[in-house]
């Protein structure tokens, strides 16, 4: 008996823990706190902040944690039913739902989009998706493929592989044969973006690949792992120039939706949103279930550019999910693309085994269209001008461009993207900047050299005179269009240039003139004036305006030369800090405003001689001592001056009468001055004063 409760005990303890194990959910919580901004290095250290933050209000008993996200306020877990009903309330939680099962769109072109229309513009602005990278979430990419690098890391460049719910975490670009397409469906959808092969070429032959595998043999996997793929992505979009996340996968058949599902979908919404921030466009299909109203996760984000199917007659595919919400329709049956030589699931039963290349139908293929188009359209933009073509404007644009195409299931019309119409919308005209000396101008040149820089390859040509035509020359590799006008006679010519460019935009310039001139100025009327010793003015007259300049020296090798830049005929151009009594010599050359220029024959002048000194005396006397006694005869006062040039007055004070007074003093002899006068007996004050003749 005892032995018998032991033993109903023990299996009531095994289904207590299988019911226990059971009643477990794997779920995504998203805390209410959010993080801010879309610096990713920043966003990356407020995540693990606030998850922390965040884990140590609801960890516990019935909560295992399996995964962190990188960028946002987010965790993977298991946790029990009673946890996971207690964590819907729980304040500090914002979302909290199943892991969702994901899987492949199974299966049930380029011509169709408008492609080929765009040749000329691949072949001359290399408009091929080169420098573009397309992140393509799938079952991973046979990097071997001919048609898509035949080896790792010339096309597919990078990649990660997520599988199993989190379990497996491995970076392709260690281990690259992580990241092998073991199904095939995700080969197929690389090769409709970016294949080389020659029949059955990609879209976007020149763009590179990432592979993110998050889809088993059989093309199931789970949420957590598309996001963990996102996530990466958005984390290396500057490392690898990605500028497109492509998925044709999504939710099961149950998981669908008529309007935006981003509520419940809390976290891959907050991802999607990150990664459009970013300015990396999210191409989802919409899936293969024939719904006319719903749509499946995630092409039911709001964010994302959801991609619906037509057939080869621009009719909606029956099985291509559709609805108001739908953005944009591309070709999606019997569409060739690259295969694995050994599928798996139920690829092998569309495709067999040994086959480089193989014909899907799908959505799965359409939304490749649409990424594709999306590398053209950044490249193109880029290319043109060095500008990023928002993921916004570009879903727009392909809207705005698109072919409207009638769903009879449910009488939406909705665009089928027209590449050609789109990129000829997307196009500018050329941006011109006209080089140094292409504007209007005078020139003493019979030649004229007019180049041009473009923002993009055009063809270029200018118009003389408005008649004569002249196809300008691109210079090299360079965007530089030129062409040397010659024999042009004297007078006024008219230019412009005329740019088209390959889409057949078209530029015309302003008309500019040119003023050919090929004589050189007379100069006459040649004379100078003295205004000091020091300073000299020379005037003369060209026959047309010009700058001037007189070259002068004390040699006949000048060394000095003085400007007059006012574009005049009449010229007086002053000479200044000369030599005093030096004799100087010069020329004058005179430039025309066209560049001519004319010289005179030399020249000279003399300076005068300046006398800054006054007089001074040598000597000073009188014919009786001074202060002697001596009265009732003259006294003669005699002095001698000397100066540079001449004395030539001498006045000499005294108070002889009791009074200071002036008197002139009679020269004797050369410099010798004299002054009698006959005084009485006393006390006198004389003294003299001497000027010359330059005061």
């Amino acid at each position: 008996m005892g032995v018998q409760v032991r033993s109903l005990l023990a299996a009531m303890l095994v289904l207590i823990l299988l019911s226990t194990a059971i009643a477990s959910k794997d779920v995504i919580i998203k805390f209410r706190e959010q993080v801010k901004g879309n610096d990713l290095p920043a966003l990356e250290v407020q995540a693990q902040a606030k998850q922390a933050k965040g884990l140590a209000k609801i960890e516990g008993s019935g909560f295992e944690l399996k995964g962190r996200y990188s960028l946002i306020n987010a965790v993977h877990a298991t946790v029990s039913d009673e946890r996971y009903e207690q964590l819907k309330n729980d304040p500090n939680v914002e979302y909290i739902g199943e892991n969702i099962r994901a899987r492949i769109f199974l299966p049930q072109s380029a011509p169709q989009i408008n492609a080929n229309a765009i040749t000329s513009i691949i072949i001359n602005s290399s408009i091929n998706g080169t420098g573009e990278t397309a992140c393509i979430i799938d079952t991973g990419i046979d990097y071997s493929h001919p048609a898509l690098g035949a080896g790792w890391g010339n096309k597919v460049i990078a990649g990660n592989k997520y599988l199993d719910g989190g379990t497996t975490n491995i970076s392709c670009s260690v281990t690259p044969s992580a990241c092998m397409d073991d199904n095939g469906h995700g080969t197929h959808v690389a090769g409709i973006i970016a294949s080389t092969n020659a029949t059955y070429k990609g879209v976007a032959p020149g763009a590179n690949l990432i592979a993110i595998k998050v889809m088993d043999s059989l093309g199931s996997g789970y949420q957590t792992d598309i996001e963990d793929g996102i996530e990466w992505c958005i984390v290396n979009a500057a490392a690898y120039n990605i500028s497109v996340i492509s998925m044709s996968l999504g939710s099961e058949d149950s998981v669908n939706f008529s309007s935006y599902c981003d509520s419940s979908f809390s976290t891959t919404s907050a991802l999607v949103n990150l990664a459009v921030n970013n300015n990396i466009s999210v191409v989802v299909a919409s899936g293969n279930s024939g719904y006319k109203t719903n749509l499946s996760w995630p092409a039911c984000l709001q964010n994302v550019t959801s991609v619906g199917s037509i057939s080869k007659l621009n009719v909606s595919s029956d099985f291509s999910n559709s609805g108001s919400i739908l953005d944009v329709m591309a070709p999606g049956e019997n569409i060739f693309s690259t295969m694995v030589q050994s599928p798996g699931g139920e690829m092998v039963a569309a495709c067999g085994t040994g086959q480089y290349i193989c014909s899907l139908d799908g959505t799965s293929m359409a939304a490749p269209h649409v990424s594709g188009a999306l590398l053209l359209m950044r490249n193109f933009k880029r290319n043109e001008n060095g500008s990023v073509l928002s993921p916004a404007a570009a879903e727009a644009l392909l809207k705005s461009s698109g072919v409207g195409t009638l769903d009879p299931g449910n009488g939406l019309t909705k665009p089928r993207i027209n590449l050609a119409t789109a990129l000829l919308t997307l196009d500018d005209t050329p941006r011109v900047t006209f080089n140094s000396g292409n504007l209007s101008q005078n020139t003493s040149s019979s030649a004229a050299y007019i180049s041009v820089n473009s923002t993009e390859p055009v063809t270029a040509t200018v118009t003389l005179d408005t008649a004569t035509v002249y196809n300008m020359t691109r210079s090299g590799i360079t965007k530089t269009y030129y062409y040397n006008i010659t024999g042009l006679s004297d007078g006024l010519h008219n230019y412009s240039v005329n740019l088209s460019d390959t889409t057949g935009k078209k530029v015309t310039s302003s008309v500019y003139i040119l003023d050919v001139d090929t004589v050189k100025p007379d100069i006459s009327g040649v004379s100078n004036v003295s205004v000091n010793g020091t300073a000299v003015q020379i005037l003369f007259t060209a026959s047309e305006a010009g700058n001037a300049t007189v070259h002068y020296g004390t040699t006949q090798s000048y060394g000095t030369a003085a400007y007059n830049s006012s574009q005049i005929t009449n010229h007086n151009i002053t000479l200044t800090g000369l030599q005093v009594d030096t004799t100087y010599y010069y020329y004058i050359a005179v430039s025309d405003m066209a560049g001519n220029t004319n010289t005179t024959s030399q020249y000279s002048f003399r300076t005068v001689y300046q006398d800054v000194a006054p007089p001074y005396y040598s000597s000073i006397t009188a014919s009786v001592a001074n202060n002697s006694a001596y009265s009732g005869s003259p006294v003669q006062f005699r002095t001698t001056w000397q100066d540079a040039i001449n004395v030539s007055i001498v006045n000499i004070e005294h108070n002889f009468s009791g009074t200071m007074e002036n008197y002139s003093v009679t020269e004797n002899i050369s410099s010798v001055f004299y002054y009698n006068y006959t005084l009485a007996a006393g006390s006198y004050v004389w003294r003299m004063h001497a000027w010359d003749s330059s005061g």
